[in-house]
């Protein structure tokens, strides 16, 4: 009898395992498996953003200097400024990391870069800062978004904005930025502001 139970237990499990399988993977199924987005989770350490385009970037943030080895950047830890940055940054704008990756220029300043979420998807940010904390310029290396909106953030006045900038400095998108552009504007403006606190907390004695 107890022999006879545990064979037809087996037999009902074996079923279940298969008729799972077959909703899983059988095309014709009605049942649609979904997966959440990359983004649909926080991620308490974002991944180090490649920098793409060095010797462009270079020429357009720091024409003249040298270009720094864009495998090797230096990381600044920011694990003992942590309260001070979570601060600082605001509820809008969360700490990503406990690490900062900064391409240093000799003589010059740094490279800074992010990856911002834009409303079509992944913006990366190239940020370049002088040796006193200011914006000498910012750039995008990739983006997702349609032409609408990616004329607005690859316009000479939008990116011009940042220019000048410090930590200490407020940031607001200009008055003329189009609705349809304001969300992924704002994810580059974040970006940007993040990244200039980050570098001042993590470089200040």
């Amino acid at each position: 009898m107890k022999k006879s139970i545990i064979a037809l237990a087996a037999v009902g499990l074996v079923g279940s395992a298969l008729g799972l399988a077959y909703l899983l993977y059988n095309d014709d199924s009605d049942v649609k498996t979904t997966y959440a987005r990359p983004d649909a989770f926080p991620q308490h350490s974002q991944p180090m953003v490649p920098w793409r385009a060095p010797k462009t970037d270079m020429t357009a943030l720091f024409p003249g200097a040298p270009v720094p080895d864009s495998s090797a950047p230096q990381v600044i830890a920011l694990s003992s400024k942590r309260a001070e940055l979570v601060k600082r940054l605001g509820k809008e704008t969360p700490l990503d990391s406990n690490a900062l990756y900064v391409y240093l220029v000799e003589g010059h300043g740094a490279v800074l870069l992010r990856r911002a979420a834009g409303e079509f998807g992944a913006i990366e940010v190239v940020l370049g800062v002088e040796s006193s904390g200011k914006i000498v310029g910012v750039r995008l290396q990739r983006h997702r978004e349609p032409p609408e909106i990616a004329s607005v953030l690859t316009a000479p006045a939008f990116l011009a904005s940042f220019s000048g900038k410090t930590a200490q400095s407020s940031f607001e998108l200009p008055p003329t930025t189009p609705l349809v552009a304001e969300k992924s504007a704002g994810a580059v403006l974040r970006a940007v502001r993040a990244l200039l606190i980050e570098y001042d907390a993590g470089t200040r004695t």
